[in-house]
C-alpha cells in the first residue's frame, strides 16, 4: 500500500481458530520461529466461537515472542469464513495470508512467499500433509507430496497462469495476496464446507492473476494436519456429498465465464464437487431419484452429468443413431432412456454423413448417460456390411466396458436403424443372461407403401450365430436372407422384451410374421408404450425469438413431406377462403426442405397465409409448441396398402405436452384418430379442414367465407420426398 509509515508489516498473517486448545499453540510457535524479521510481518488470531484457553495460549506466546506483533480478536458467532472476515477487516499489511490454527509452516515460509510477490502474481508454497500427532517430516517428503502441491513441482521457480496449477486455488492456504485484492469480495457464510476454493475462485474470476510457485531450495512448506473426520474426510452422507457440493457448484456456476481461462476453471472445480457426489451414487445408487431432483432444483447454467455417472452405469443401450443427431428414432430412444431413469452406457456410431447434429437433443437424456461411445464405422442404414462392422465394434467396445465396471443388467435397442437389433441381439448371445429389450418404432419388413424392402444379409457368421441362437431356443429361422425381415424375428425370437409404439403397429407386425409360433412369443413378452412426452420444463429451456403476428390466429406444422404424407387438403382448404377469413390464419410450416415448400406455396398463390421455415432446433421447437395457437399434425395415409394403420406420429407426444390446441388430420381407424385432440378432420377431405380453419379464425361458416372449388383451383400434391426413416413418427 503505497504512502504507508514503514513501521506497518508487510504481512498479516490470519489464524481463524475455533476451540484451538490442543493445536493453535504450535501454529503460533512456527510464526514466532519465522526468518522474516518480526517487525514485517503481524499475526491476527480471530477466536471464534464459545470460550476456550487460547487467549492464554497467546499471552504465553506474548512473553516468548515480544517482538512478535499478534492480535486477538474474538467473536461468539462460530464459522471460519465469518472469523476470516473478521480478519481481513482488522490487516494492516500490505499482503495477507491465511492458516488454520492446527496447522503450522516452516521457517522460511513467509520470507520466499514475500520474495516472490509482484503485482498480478500471488505467491503459492509447497504444502505436505502430516498426520496428527505425528512430528514435522522432512522437506524431500514435498517429492511424494498432496494433490496440492503435486501439479506445482512441475512449475517450481516460475510463473504460470492460475489454470495450469488450479489446484493450488482449492486450498485456502499456501499463498500470499495483496489486502486490497482480498477484502474485494469476503468469504461466503453461507456454505458449510468449500468456503475456501470457493473464495479463491471467485478471486481468480474477478482478476485473473498468475501465480508464481517459490523455488524448491527456499524451503518454503506450508505443513497440513490431516485429522480422521475433518470436514474434507468425513462418512459420505447426502448434505455433505450433495447438497453442501451444489451449494458450492452454485456459487460458482453464475461466475463469468466470457474468458475462456476462467471458464475452465471455473468447471474444473465444479467437476471436483461432481466428483464427491459421483462417489455418493456409487455407494447409494438407489439415491439417483432424490440426487437428480437436488440437481434441477439448482437450476445449473451447466452441469457434468457424465462426470455425475461415471461408473455407474449398469445397463446397456445399443443405439446405431442417437441423440445429438437429428433423427426421429434418436430422439425417442432419448426420451426411453429419460423415462426408464437408470443410468446406463451407450453405444453409437458417427452419422455426419447422413444426420444433421442438434446438439439440444443431447438435453433429454444427459443426466443418465454414463459412457457414451461413438464408433466410427460406415454409415448406411440398409446396407448388411456397414452393420455388420458396427456390431463388431460395438461388442469390442460392450466387452471392453464390462470388463472395466462388471456385467450389464440390461441391453436396450430400438430400430428404424436395423444396426441397433443386431448388435443387441449379438449380444444377447453372448452373454444370455442380460435382459434385451427391443423397441420397434415401425413396421421393419415393409415400408410405408406397404411393399417388402429389398436390402439383403449375407449368410456370414453373424448370421449362423444368430440363426443358432434362435434355433437353440426352438425357433425356426427363415432361409431367405431378407434383412428388415430377420432384424424383427431375431428381436421375437430372443429379446425378453418388445416395445411397439402402437397397438395398431403391433398387430399390423405380427400379422404378417410367417411363424405363429414367433408371433405368439413376441406378443406374450410384448407391451405397447406410445412416444413419452418429457417434462414441462423442457419446454422453457431455451426461449425462441420466432416472431409470431398476435393479429392472426398462428398454426404451426412440423415434420417432413413424402408420398404418403402432406397437407393437399389443409393447403387445399386455405386457399379456398375468402379474403376476410385468410386474413385471420397464417400456416407456419418448419420442414426439412424449405426452399421447395416456398416455391410450391408461391405457385398456389398462398405466400400471404402461409410462412415456410426450415427446422430448428430440438428445444427452441419444443417452446415453439407453447407459442402457437393450434399445433397441427397429420397421418400418413395407408389405406391403399395397409390392412390398418399401423404409424403413430412422434410429434403428438410433444404437442401434447405444450399445452397447445392440437388439430389432428387422421386417417379413421389409425390411433392417431383416438388421441383427443381440439380439433379433427380427415384425410382428404377439404370440406372439414374449411370448417376446422373457420372455427379456429373465429369465424362461423357461411357461404360467403368458403370460395366453391372449381378445376382452375390448382389442388397441391405435396410430394416432397424424404427417406422412410425422416417419416416424423
Amino acid at each position: 500500500m503505497p504512502g504507508r509509515p514503514t513501521p506497518w508489516p508487510e504481512v498479516s498473517v490470519i489464524v481463524a481458530t475455533y476451540q484451538g486448545d490442543d493445536h493453535v499453540g504450535r501454529a503460533l510457535d512456527s510464526l514466532g520461529n519465522q526468518s522474516l524479521a518480526p517487525e514485517s510481518f503481524e499475526i491476527v488470531l480471530v477466536v471464534n466461537g464459545p470460550p476456550c484457553a487460547t487467549p492464554e495460549i497467546l499471552a504465553s506466546f506474548r512473553q516468548r515472542h515480544p517482538r512478535h506483533n499478534a492480535r486477538m480478536i474474538v467473536t461468539d458467532e462460530a464459522g471460519a469464513s465469518n472469523a476470516r472476515n473478521i480478519g481481513l477487516e482488522a490487516a494492516v499489511g500490505r499482503y495477507v495470508t491465511f492458516m488454520d490454527d492446527d496447522d503450522y509452516v516452516s521457517r522460511n515460509y513467509l520470507q520466499a512467499l514475500l520474495d516472490a510477490a509482484e503485482p498480478g502474481v500471488v505467491p503459492v508454497a509447497y504444502m505436505v500433509d502430516v498426520t496428527a500427532g505425528e512430528s514435522e517430516p522432512a522437506v524431500a517428503d514435498v517429492a511424494t507430496a498432496n494433490y496440492f502441491t503435486a501439479k506445482l513441482l512441475e512449475h517450481a521457480g516460475r510463473v504460470i497462469p492460475a489454470e495450469s496449477a488450479a489446484s493450488a486455488l482449492s486450498a485456502n492456504v499456501a499463498k500470499l495476496v495483496p489486502t486490497a485484492v482480498a477484502r474485494r469480495q469476503p468469504y461466503r457464510t453461507d456454505l458449510r464446507s468449500g468456503e475456501d476454493f470457493v473464495y479463491w475462485t471467485e478471486m481468480f474470476a474477478s482478476t485473473q492473476f498468475c501465480l508464481r510457485v517459490v523455488d524448491r531450495e527456499s524451503g518454503a512448506i506450508y505443513y497440513r494436519t490431516v485429522r480422521p473426520g475433518s470436514v474434507s474426510r468425513q462418512a459420505p452422507s447426502f448434505d455433505f456429498n450433495i447438497t453442501q457440493r451444489l451449494s458450492c457448484i452454485e456459487a460458482l456456476s453464475y461466475l463469468s465465464h466470457d474468458l475462456p481461462a476462467v471458464r475452465r476453471v471455473v468447471r474444473g472445480k465444479i467437476l471436483a464437487q461432481v466428483k464427491h457426489m459421483n462417489a455418493y451414487l456409487m455407494w447409494f445408487p438407489e439415491s439417483r431419484d432424490e440426487v437428480l431432483a437436488s440437481v434441477r432444483e439448482r437450476n445449473l447454467p451447466w452441469f457434468p452429468y457424465d462426470a455425475l455417472n461415471r461408473g455407474t452405469a449398469r445397463d446397456l443401450a445399443m443405439l446405431y443413431c442417437f441423440v445429438p443427431y437429428q433423427d426421429t428414432s434418436a430422439l425417442v430412444s432419448a426420451r426411453r432412456i429419460r423415462e426408464r431413469g437408470v443410468s446406463v452406457d451407450v453405444i453409437t456410431n458417427q452419422l455426419d454423413k447422413v444426420r444433421t447434429v442438434d446438439d439440444w437433443s443431447e438435453e433429454i437424456c444427459r443426466e443418465y448417460v454414463d459412457r457414451l461411445v461413438v464408433t466410427q464405422t460406415p454409415q448406411a442404414m440398409g446396407n448388411w456390411r456397414c452393420i455388420r462392422t458396427f456390431v463388431a465394434a460395438a461388442l469390442e467396445h460392450a466387452a471392453a466396458l464390462s470388463a472395466e465396471k462388471g456385467p450389464y443388467r440390461s441391453v436396450y435397442s430400438r430400430a428404424m436403424w436395423p444396426a441397433s437389433h443386431f448388435a443387441a441381439a449379438a449380444y444377447k448371445v453372448q452373454h444370455p443372461d442380460v435382459r434385451w429389450i427391443a423397441e420397434f418404432s415401425d413396421p421393419m419388413l415393409h415400408d410405408v407403401r406397404g411393399e417388402a424392402r429389398p436390402d439383403l444379409v449375407e449368410d456370414d457368421d453373424l448370421i449362423a450365430s444368430l440363426r443358432h441362437a434362435a434355433e437353440s431356443a426352438g425357433f425356426e429361422m427363415p432361409t431367405d436372407l431378407r434383412m428388415w425381415e430377420w432384424v424383427e424375428l431375431i428381436a421375437y425370437a430372443l429379446a425378453d422384451e418388445i416395445v411397439f409404439t402402437n397397438e395398431n403397429q403391433r398387430t399390423y407386425m405380427l400379422g404378417y410374421t410367417g411363424s405363429r409360433k414367433l408371433a405368439d412369443r413376441a406378443a406374450l413378452v410384448s407391451q405397447v408404450a406410445h412416444h413419452p412426452t418429457l417434462p414441462p420444463d423442457f419446454y422453457t429451456r431455451t426461449f425462441s425469438d420466432y416472431r409470431l403476428d398476435p393479429s392472426r390466429t398462428n398454426i404451426a406444422y412440423f415434420g417432413v413431406f413424402y408420398a404418403t404424407r402432406g397437407l393437399s387438403e389443409v393447403v387445399t382448404a386455405l386457399g379456398s377462403l375468402e379474403a376476410r377469413a385468410r386474413s385471420r390464419i397464417r400456416l407456419h410450416i418448419f420442414t426439412n426442405a424449405p426452399d421447395e415448400t416456398t416455391a410450391q406455396i408461391e405457385e398456389l398463390g398462398l405466400s400471404d397465409a402461409v410462412v415456410v421455415n426450415a427446422y430448428v432446433s430440438f428445444l427452441d421447437f419444443l417452446n415453439l409448441t407453447t407459442r402457437f395457437d393450434v399445433l397441427l399434425v397429420n397421418d400418413a395415409s395407408t389405406r391403399d396398402h395397409h390392412p390398418l394403420n399401423p404409424y403413430l406420429p412422434s410429434k403428438v407426444s410433444d404437442y401434447l405436452g405444450s399445452g397447445t390446441p392440437i388439430w389432428s388430420v387422421v386417417e379413421q381407424g389409425s390411433v392417431l384418430s383416438t388421441v383427443p385432440t381440439k380439433y379433427q378432420s380427415s384425410i382428404g377431405d377439404v370440406d372439414a379442414a374449411t370448417e376446422v380453419l373457420l372455427e379456429i379464425a373465429g369465424i362461423a361458416a357461411t357461404a360467403d367465407d368458403a370460395l366453391p372449388l372449381d378445376d382452375d383451383w390448382p389442388r397441391p400434391a405435396f410430394d416432397l420426398r424424404a427417406e422412410v426413416q425422416h417419416q416424423g413418427r
